[in-house]
């Protein structure tokens, strides 16, 4: 028995499982709910609304009438609001057969948020927000038996599903966006907008919208990064969808590029809208002020030259320009070099001297649109000043001085008699034009002397009005390599172990080394950047990138950064000591006033020689500035070289610089790297230092007799030769 109804309890609940799935309810119960759809649901009670709607219909013909209630239900984004067990909508009435529409304000009860119970959210938040979280979401309405207290369920459970969403931003009609809008006087433009808030029957009811006008400045400012770092120059609320921008506003100007955008706000403060409610921005042109100026547009310029390597330029400003762009080039060359300003000046630096520029200018409007170019002006810089021994001249006048507020490195500021070329700034601006760095100044035959500077005024002419400017002590490498002067260029140096006879390059693009011999070497080394190749003689050939090999008459430096022995660089300080003990201040001292004697000698002669040929006599174009931390003296060659007197001079020029510049190399500070260097570049007698340094010890010489014939046949020489190298080029 106990086994039979285990078997039947299974089939039992099974079929009553079927019937109740297949029970037909007396009471057939639909519900309707039309788009756009609102999160907020007091929003479909709205009287007269047709949005929210349930269809009732009673099929038991038994009875003349009936009385139902109703529960109701939302599910959906973790958030559940139901009618609770306790609480019931009804009576309704229904008659069989004929149908019952529930409109939303019939349904206002059973949806009052005063009626539910909520999961996922509370009353409080919900009223404060009046919107669900966007998503998918449950609505249900059932009926139950109006008489009976206990629930008794007599319709289906009527659901839909539908997609609550937050209202798009509006979408900005006029004017269109990167358009020119023509320019109407007086001034009159209408802004209009249409509203994409359709999500609720009462969405636009009470929609606030908030317009924004921007100037795009400066000119092709990104529009996004206007709205972030400018203010608004108009600003209004409206409840229109549109607004006229008339002559009470504040005026446009012609030309400028304006942004704008709209907000839409919920006027109960709902958060019913993407993207804060704001909308994409929008930009359009007032106008073309080219169109309206006419030739009037034009800039005139003029332009002068201010010395060797700076002009200045004026021309007229116009009110409709956001800035100019002054060009200038080389005459009769293609490029032009732009620089922009918003001044109806500018100046122009770096220029090279005694050349011929030409200039024009050109307006831009603020919305990037440029106006007709200038006038064409040409200018002329004038020559690098000439300088003669010992003149001392004043300072630059103060009356009028203008700092320079802006510096950077590559600039060249004129430092008393001299120019110097900014290669580090502790300081890229100061307001009064002080400035801390290092620099380099080229002297006469091209020798530059690197430089420090602390706290000198520069002004807009790029001249030094206070300060000091110091030399600064270098590596030996340094000095040699800018005392050598070379029409060749290398990246690699090679020295080669026999007699060079000739150097080539063969078909497969190898360097060939003939030896006197008759041996050959190979370079292994790619002649792209150039190859300096050097025998034990001190021979020197160099093969140029593109194969090409010349004949060098040996005053190139090979480039090597090996190290000394311990042997060899024992015998490069005893040799700078040499040269140090002999060159001391007072011998310096006595070589610059045998100097000043020869040139005045030289420039008497010189003026003899004019007054017996009764030429006009002709005055150096010496300078107005000073340099005070540089005591070096340099000396304009005299005319008269082909005589006792212009020999004379040129030897003491030579004694005074080498001996110079011989203090510098042997300076006791001298690092072992810097020594190495002179040790790989220096020849004595032809014969390279290294291989000289060899020799000699195995012919049994002391280390301080090599020392002094490398300091009086190898490092003076060296210098006294190319320094008449760098006398005679001038």
């Amino acid at each position: 028995m106990h086994t039979l109804l285990r078997c039947l309890l299974p089939v039992i609940f099974l079929c009553s499982a079927q019937l109740l799935r297949a029970q037909n309810y007396p009471v057939q119960l639909s519900v309707q709910l039309l788009p756009p759809f609102s999160g907020y649901l007091p929003d479909y009670t709205v009287a007269a609304s047709e949005q929210l709607r349930a269809f009732v219909v009673f099929n038991d013909f038994s009875v003349a009438s009936y009385n139902i209630k109703l529960k109701f239900s939302l599910q959906g984004q973790g958030i559940t609001m139901q009618s609770p067990s306790w609480y019931f909508m009804g009576p309704v009435n229904v008659q069989p057969g004929v149908p019952v529409l529930l409109s939303g304000s019939d349904l206002a009860p059973l949806i009052s948020v005063n009626n539910l119970q909520f999961t996922g959210i509370t009353p409080q938040q919900y009223n404060q927000q009046k919107v669900l979280p966007e998503g998918l979401y449950t609505i249900c309405i059932t009926a139950y038996d109006f008489a009976n207290p206990v629930p008794i369920q007599v319709s289906n459970e009527a659901c839909l599903q539908v997609w609550m969403g937050i209202n798009d931003p509006p979408l900005l009609n006029f004017p269109l966006c990167e358009s020119e809008v023509n320019i109407i006087t007086p001034q009159n433009i209408t802004f209009s907008w249409t509203p994409l808030n359709m999500n609720g029957p009462t969405s636009q009811q009470g929609t606030e919208y908030d317009f924004e006008l921007y100037e795009v400045r400066p000119a092709n400012n990104p529009p996004g990064n206007v709205l972030l770092t400018q203010a608004p120059i108009y600003t209004i609320t409206t409840s229109q969808t549109m607004i006229m921008y008339g002559i009470a506003e504040p005026p446009l100007i012609p030309g400028m590029e304006y942004v704008w955008r709209v907000r839409a706000r919920d006027g109960d403060g709902r958060p019913l809208f993407r993207n804060n409610g704001w909308s994409q921005y929008c930009t359009f042109t007032w106008g073309n002020s080219l169109s309206v100026l006419g030739n009037l547009a034009a800039l005139q310029l003029t332009a002068q030259a201010q010395g060797a390597r700076q002009a200045l330029a004026q021309w007229d400003s116009l009110s409709v320009y956001a800035s100019y762009r002054l060009q200038f080039r080389k005459q009769n060359t293609a490029n032009w070099f732009p620089q922009t300003t918003n001044t109806r000046t500018a100046r122009v630096n770096g220029l090279e001297p005694q050349t011929t520029y030409e200039a024009q200018v050109v307006g831009i409007l603020p919305n990037g649109n440029e106006g007709p170019v200038s006038n064409t002006v040409l200018f002329t810089t004038a020559a690098v000043p000439v300088f003669v021994c010992g003149q001392t001249s004043l300072a630059p006048n103060m009356q009028g001085f203008q700092p320079l507020t802006q510096a950077t490195t590559g600039m060249i500021w004129q430092v008393g008699q001299f120019e110097m070329s900014v290669l580090s700034l502790a300081n890229n601006a100061n307001s009064t034009g002080f400035y801390t760095g290092t620099g380099r100044i080229v002297m006469p035959m091209g020798i530059s002397v690197g430089c420090t500077f602390n706290g000198i005024q520069i002004g807009q002419d790029f001249k030094m009005y206070s300060g000091e400017v110091r030399a600064m002590s270098e590596g030996i490498g340094n000095w040699l390599q800018g005392w050598v002067s070379t029409q060749f260029q290398y990246d690699t140096s090679i020295i080669v172990n026999c007699i060079i006879d000739s150097v080539y390059t063969n078909a497969a693009g190898q360097v060939v080394v003939l030896c006197e011999n008759g041996s050959t070497q190979i370079i292994p080394v790619d002649p792209e950047g150039g190859i300096l190749i050097v025998d034990p003689n001190g021979n020197q050939w160099v093969v140029n990138e593109n194969g090409a090999t010349y004949v060098n008459n040996g005053t190139i430096l090979p480039f090597s950064t090996d190290p000394l022995t311990p042997q060899e660089l024992d015998i490069m300080k005893r040799a700078m000591t040499i040269i140090r003990n002999e060159y001391t201040n007072t011998v310096v001292n006595q070589k610059q006033q045998s100097l000043q004697l020869s040139q005045q000698q030289a420039q008497a002669r010189t003026q003899q020689q004019k007054n017996a040929f009764g030429s006009a006599s002709t005055t150096p174009n010496n300078s107005d500035d000073q340099i005070t931390a540089l005591d070096f003296i340099w000396i304009t060659p005299a005319n008269d070289t082909g005589n006792t007197v212009g020999k004379s001079f040129k030897a003491a020029q030579v004694d005074y610089l080498s001996a110079r510049i011989l203090i510098e190399i042997a300076a006791a500070d001298a690092s072992d790297e810097d020594l190495a260097v002179v040790g790989n570049y220096l020849p004595i007698n032809n014969t390279p230092f290294r291989i000289f340094v060899a020799q000699q010890t195995q012919a049994g010489r002391t280390p301080q007799q090599i020392a002094a014939d490398v300091a009086e046949q190898g490092i003076k020489p060296f210098i006294q030769r190319t320094v008449t190298q760098q006398l005679d080029k001038r």
